[in-house]
């Protein structure tokens, strides 16, 4: 027989029965025969009972404490990380509603009306000429738009909610007003390619040279005359590469006393290579270590183009998309047509032609030339003009093709959707319907016009050069691995909240200076620079230079020598030749512009104020030249400057043997049995030289290029393809630093407004 007795101590009766304790302490006792039992061995077990019970409610008392303890702890860290968590999801909900709110009220901003595109009569101009002087004001308002230009949806950002934006036509003594509102979510600028902005440096519209930008929401009214230009261009985005997303449009200046007329209507002809992805977008991918489809010197290639903002893609991604639409021009049997041809696209070369018809040149950049008829079509280059007149003498059909077809020799890979045959239509009659025939264009002679093909209508004799200087242009590999264009090893960075001007001519106080990444040459007084370009790269690209027209004087392939050519000079004059004449006059900066109210009179100039050279700037005293039947060559100043990115891969051609970047010394040898220079292909033209402020940098080849440096400011000098300027292809001309400018508060105003980061 088994009996249980059970001790339990005085401290549990306490704190009562617990019956954990009580199985842990049960103690069993066996009686009856043979047990064995004692009274001794009881009371052991008792007290051993008693001492286990002692030392297991001592243990689970403290686990009991240290568990409640612990449990608290853990509440309270569970209560605070709940609390932490619920703000991140509120924080992250009020900015994700922010976002979303942004995003929402862009895409209804970009929703609520569609880009339009302008009508055809829009684009007829030359109602004005022969108007007096008058004040001539326009409104631009940019926005961010969706659009259809080729039939494909893109994001745009346009003018006015047109593509492409206003036609501004003026004439050369008026006064233009602009007034530009921002209403889209970056900041933009509007520069007036090739307008000499004589006493305006300041609203030549160029991102960090002569201007901050117009931050989103902000207005800005530009206030110029044209002066000694005239002739057909175009304003643009000044700011990044926002050219190709659309702000974008013509501008005509008739001249003072217009030319004879050989043609019955004017009209403009916009032409434009077309992405479908973002300017942002693809600077992005550009720039970037990785570059695009992996190489770091693949361009953006174009998805297709437009003649007067209508184009066609092949591609949409609708199942059963609408018939492609052409830009139609109609036109009577019998008369003549100017057609100002401006491509206004940011990379591609545009071949221009219309089927059966001759094209007769008679302007180029804004310059009148000498007549040249030819058949095929002519290439024009982003930031050219051409100025064509078409003869309407065809009978054999009633409508005719007008090409546009986007040159793919500088596409670095392919992209098979794309379209680069835009087409648009010349119809003989309103009632005309039928399209052309299908097939090739009639062959014809196909024209890639170089500028010294061209003769001006009325010649300027050149003046001698008092500086020279020789440039290397080029693409290295910074050492972040991303591309960075160079010009003499400086890659161009746009200063952020300061300009070149301000800095240099318009701070107010002495000793201004540029910053290091900028690379500029600069003259205290007037000079006549002749500049020397050579190409490292593989490709030939426009150039332009704010501010001037310069002469082209030769251009030639391969690396430039130095050595005096043996053939192909030009006659001497048959009679003593006329005073040199310069687009700005050579003697004396140009005035002020008048503003509205103000009267025709010239304010006379403020005391100058010298502003020594700084660091990263090279002057250098006049030469004396000794006249010579061809331009005399004459040693380069050595241009020493700070280089803001890491060179470790010069892109040069393969067959030059040594690469030059350093050496910005000319070669003078005057010796005439070196007959290098018969192994390159040369061009001159010195005398009746063609000025042109957009002009070709040849294809491993360089130019030979002058000017009068005598138009107070800070002028940009870039290669006009939009992506080479925003990977470093850019240096500044800063002319008469000892003529200050004074920059008014319309434009600096904004230049403490722009927000970091924004852009």
């Amino acid at each position: 027989m088994v009996s249980r007795s059970t001790s339990v101590s005085a401290s549990e009766e306490s704190f009562g029965t617990d019956p954990e304790r009580d199985t842990e302490n049960q103690s069993y006792v066996y009686e009856g025969e043979g047990s064995g039992g004692s009274a001794s061995s009881r009371q052991n077990g008792r007290q051993r009972s008693e001492e286990t019970y002692g030392q297991s409610f001592t243990i689970s008392t403290r686990l009991r404490q240290v568990v409640r303890k612990r449990g608290w702890l853990q509440i309270c860290t569970g209560v605070a990380l709940l609390l932490l968590l619920s703000a991140a999801l509120i924080a992250a909900l009020v900015v994700g509603l922010r976002n979303a709110n942004i995003v929402a009220e862009k895409r209804n901003r970009i929703n609520t009306t569609p880009v339009r595109t302008p009508l055809e009569k829009e684009a007829i101009v030359g109602l004005i000429i022969n108007q007096p002087p008058q004040t001539r004001e326009y409104t631009f308002v940019i926005d961010e738009r969706l659009g259809k230009p080729d039939g494909y949806e893109k994001d745009m950002l346009v003018v006015n909610g047109q593509y492409p934006g206003p036609i501004l036509e003026v004439n050369q003594d008026d006064l233009v007003i602009i007034h530009v509102e921002n209403m889209s979510v970056n900041t933009t600028s509007i520069t007036w390619h090739g307008l000499y902005q004589a006493g305006s440096s300041y609203f030549d519209g160029v991102r960090g040279v002569s201007e901050c930008g117009i931050p989103s929401g902000e207005k800005m009214t530009y206030t110029f005359r044209p002066g000694e230009f005239s002739g057909t261009t175009y304003w643009h985005a000044g700011y990044n590469a926002q050219t190709s997303d659309g702000i974008s449009g013509g501008f005509v200046v008739h001249p003072r006393v217009p030319s004879e007329e050989i043609y019955d209507e004017d009209v403009v002809l916009h032409l434009s290579d077309l992405y479908h992805s973002t300017s942002t977008e693809l600077l992005e991918a550009y720039l970037s270590p990785s570059g695009i489809h992996g190489d770091i010197y693949n361009e953006p290639v174009p998805d297709s183009g437009t003649i007067n903002g209508i184009g066609q893609y092949y591609h949409l991604p609708d199942a059963h998309p609408p018939p492609p639409e052409y830009y139609r021009m109609v036109v009577e049997l019998g008369k003549k047509y100017r057609l100002r041809l401006i491509n206004a696209g940011s990379f591609a070369p545009i071949h221009f032609s219309v089927d059966s018809h001759s094209l007769t040149v008679i302007e180029a950049n804004g310059l009148e030339v000498a007549p040249v008829t030819f058949t095929g079509g002519l290439t024009i280059y982003p930031g050219q003009r051409y100025s064509v007149v078409l003869n309407a003498d065809q009978t054999t059909a009633k409508s005719f093709w007008m090409r546009a077809i986007l040159q793919t020799d500088h596409f670095r890979y392919s992209s098979p959707d794309a379209n680069f045959k835009v087409l648009g239509v010349i119809k003989y009659g309103e009632s005309v319907t039928e399209l052309p025939a299908e097939g090739d264009p009639a062959p014809g002679t196909t024209v890639d016009l170089n500028l010294d093909q061209l003769t001006p209508l009325v010649p300027v004799n050149l003046p001698q050069p008092t500086q020279t200087y020789l440039l290397d242009v080029g693409f290295v590999k910074a050492s972040d691995g991303s591309l960075a264009g160079v010009i003499n090893s400086n890659a161009w960075q746009p200063m952020h909240g300061s300009t070149s001007l301000l800095r240099r001519l318009g701070s107010g106080h002495p000793g201004a200076s540029v910053l290091s990444s900028q690379f500029v040459i600069a003259h205290e007084k007037p000079e006549v620079v002749e500049l020397i370009i050579e190409n490292y790269s593989a490709g030939a690209y426009p150039f332009t230079l704010h501010g001037h027209r310069p002469w082209v004087i030769e251009t030639g392939d391969g690396p430039y020598t130095g050595v005096k050519p043996t053939t192909g000079l030009p006659t001497p004059p048959t009679k003593p030749p006329a005073p040199i004449q310069s687009p700005i006059p050579l003697s004396s900066p140009p005035p002020p512009p008048l503003t509205p109210n103000s009267s025709s009179t010239t304010n006379p100039a403020p005391a100058a104020t010298k502003f020594p050279p700084s660091a990263n700037t090279k002057s250098s005293p006049p030469k004396n030249i000794v006249p010579k039947p061809f331009p005399a060559r004459q040693k380069s100043v050595r241009l020493t400057m700070p280089r803001p990115v890491t060179l470790t891969n010069l892109q040069t051609q393969k067959k030059w043997s040594k690469v030059r970047q350093n050496d910005y010394s000319l070669d003078v040898d005057d010796d005439d049995n070196n007959n290098d220079h018969h192994k390159w292909h040369k061009r001159q033209q010195p005398q009746g030289s063609i000025q042109s402020d957009t002009f070709l940098l040849p294809k491993d080849g360089w130019i030979r290029i002058r000017f009068v440096a005598n138009n107070p400011g800070v002028w940009l000098f870039t290669d006009q393809t939009q992506w080479h300027q925003c990977a470093g292809v850019a240096m500044q001309i800063a002319s008469m630093t000892s003529f200050p400018v004074q920059v008014p508060e319309e434009v600096s105003k904004f230049c403490s407004a722009i927000p970091p980061g924004q852009s």
